[in-house]
C-alpha cells in the first residue's frame, strides 16, 4: 500500500503517513497512551527485521529518559523515550512499542551500544507531535558540523581551589555533551579518576580508579541501570587494562 508523508519532526524522528487505499477491516488502531509506562513493566515490540515480517518480541521498560541526545550518522536528534530492554533490530523502528494494556506508548527508534539497550519515543512526544503537526509541517534534523575544529575540553574545574585546575570534562565528538571526566587532583599528569557517560544522561555511568597514580585503572564502577548507584565492581586480574572479573556492590 502506498502512502503520503503528511508531515515529520526528524529531530524526534517522528512522521505522519495518510496511506493510499482501504486499510483492511480486520486492522485495529492502537491506542495512544498518554502517561508513561512504569519501570520494570512489560512491553511488547512488533516489526520487521531484516524483512522477517510480523516479528514480536517482549521486554521490560529498563527507564525513562526526558529530552535525550542521541546521534545517527551526520545528524542529531533529542526526544523523551523510554528505553527498553526489548529486541529489536533494524527495521523494527517506527513499529510499535505497547503496553500489557495493548496502548501504544512508544515508537521503536534506535540501539545503542552495548547489550539490551533499545530505545523509543515516548507516546507523550507522539500525541504532542500530532498537536502540532500544521505547525510542524516538514521538520528537518540538525547536522553535525564535521569541519569545525572542536576543542575537546569543554570545562576545568579547579575542586581544590588550590588556584590550579584538576578536573576536566571532555565532549569528544563536539555535539555538547560530556562525555568523559578526568580528576588529576596532585596534577601530576596521572588521572586518579575517570568518569564515563555512556548513555548521555548528564551522568557518569562507569567510574575507573587509579588508586596507586601508575597510570593503570585498579577498579571499575559500573551503573547498569542509569539510577546514578554502583551495581557492579570490576577488577582487572589478567592484567589487560580492562575488568574481566566483576562482583555486586
Amino acid at each position: 500500500m502506498v502512502a503520503d508523508v503528511i508531515g515529520y519532526d526528524a529531530t524526534k524522528d517522528l512522521a505522519v503517513l495518510r496511506l493510499n487505499g482501504k486499510v483492511p477491516n480486520d486492522v485495529n488502531e492502537l491506542k495512544l497512551s498518554n502517561k508513561l509506562p512504569e519501570v520494570g513493566s512489560d512491553v511488547h515490540a512488533i516489526g520487521h527485521p531484516g524483512a522477517l515480517s510480523w516479528t514480536y518480541t517482549k521486554g521490560y521498560v529498563s527507564q525513562i529518559r526526558n529530552n535525550y541526545k542521541w546521534n545517527y550518522e551526520k545528524t542529531l536528534h533529542e526526544a523523551s523515550i523510554i528505553q527498553t530492554q526489548t529486541p529489536i533490530s533494524p527495521g523494527n523502528s517506527g513499529g510499535p512499542l505497547i503496553s500489557s494494556e495493548g496502548e501504544l506508548i512508544g515508537v521503536n527508534s534506535f540501539k545503542a551500544q552495548g547489550e539490551n539497550l533499545n530505545f523509543a519515543v515516548t507516546s507523550l512526544e507522539v500525541i504532542n507531535f500530532l498537536k502540532n503537526i500544521n505547525n510542524i509541517g516538514k521538520k528537518e534534523a540538525k547536522v553535525k558540523n564535521e569541519n569545525k575544529k572542536i576543542d575537546k575540553v569543554a570545562k576545568k574545574v579547579d575542586t581544590n581551589e588550590d588556584g590550579v585546575d584538576d578536573t576536566f570534562y571532555y565532549d569528544e565528538d563536539g555535539d555538547g555533551d560530556i562525555e568523559t571526566v578526568v580528576k588529576d587532583e596532585n596534577q601530576n599528569g596521572i588521572p586518579e579518576i575517570i568518569g564515563v557517560d555512556t548513555n548521555n544522561d548528564g551522568k557518569p555511568d562507569v567510574v575507573g580508579l587509579d588508586k596507586n597514580e601508575d597510570g593503570e585503572i585498579d577498579v571499575w564502577y559500573v551503573d547498569k541501570n542509569f539510577d546514578g548507584k554502583s551495581d557492579l565492581k570490576g577488577i582487572d586480574t589478567d592484567g589487560d587494562g580492562k575488568p574481566d572479573k566483576f562482583t555486586k556492590v
